[in-house]
């Protein structure tokens, strides 16, 4: 009995090592397994969020550099309309807008020959170089075939909470032969004014992102869309083709932002207005938008 009784408890012993050693097997590779596991959490998470390192991006954009679409018509036309997402926005070392401008070019008289022969009214919304000390603001500008002074710019006061976030609706449009009606309605913010003298008749339109400095800008990307222009009757369409990427003007280098483009998939060709994007975020890489 005490031999059957001494085997018994060394088998029992055995049964328990042998426990104990697969008890301990499971417990490290459970342990590698919530290691191995946590590392790839980390790994995705960081993938996720390091794709662009630098902190700062640095161009040459004392000249103006635009990231923009242009549409040209075939007569002149009376009005455009977009509207526009309002993100925070910093200038960096210059100024930066979100905008659309009706212009008229070719005009070799007046205000317009000295900038590049070309009349204009823009609309929209900027951060840095205000006429009023607005960091971020909505402003419209202009510029006419009279000798009346050259470029006038009207703004707002600073943007509010509110405006963030939302959406801002710009158009200009004609109000008789000489007078051109501006509306920038945000959220919480709105702006309106009167072009007068102003005696164009423009055949184009231009939307997106206009950038001067040298470093520092920041600027989330933003939406523009229902894009729409009226002709000399009064009706409205909405633009139902690409037009052509205009991103720079003046002999500007088309390797500087601000990057610009339409949507996958969200261009007017369906006649939509088209989802049109712009931005300038800080990064080595081509057009993080």
């Amino acid at each position: 009995m005490i031999g059957r009784t001494h085997s018994k408890q060394a088998e029992i012993q055995r049964y328990s090592l042998i426990l104990e050693m697969r008890l301990l097997i499971a417990v490290v590779s459970l342990s590698c397994l919530i290691a191995f596991s946590t590392m790839r959490i980390q790994t995705a998470n960081a993938a996720t969020t390091t794709q662009f390192v630098p902190a700062t991006t640095s161009y040459n954009c004392l000249a103006h550099c635009y990231g923009r679409d242009l549409w040209t018509f075939p007569g002149a036309i009376t009005g455009g309309a977009v509207t526009i997402t309002v993100n925070p926005m910093a200038q960096g070392d210059g100024f930066v807008t979100n905008e659309m401008w009706v212009d008229q070019p070719n005009i070799s008289s007046g205000d317009c020959a000295n900038q590049v022969d070309n009349c204009w009214v823009e609309a929209g919304y900027a951060a840095g170089g205000s006429s009023n000390g607005a960091q971020e603001y909505f402003f419209w500008a202009d510029v006419r075939p009279c000798s009346c002074g050259g470029y006038h710019e009207h703004d707002s006061a600073n943007l509010l909470g509110g405006d963030y976030g939302n959406v801002v609706n710009v158009g200009i449009f004609s109000n008789g032969s000489s007078t051109w009606d501006i509306n920038v309605f945000g959220a919480a913010t709105s702006l309106s004014g009167v072009s007068t003298g102003q005696t164009m008749n423009p055949t184009e339109i231009l939307q997106g992102q206009e950038l001067v400095g040298l470093s520092g800008v920041n600027t989330p990307t933003a939406h523009f869309t229902d894009s729409e222009w009226r002709d000399t009757n009064g009706v409205w369409s909405v633009e139902g083709a690409d037009g052509t990427l205009d991103p720079c003007l003046n002999g500007c280098p088309n390797i500087n932002p601000p990057w610009s483009g339409w949507v996958k998939g969200s261009d007017p060709r369906n006649f939509s207005g088209g989802d049109f994007y712009t931005c300038t975020l800080p990064t080595t890489g081509n057009n993080p938008c």
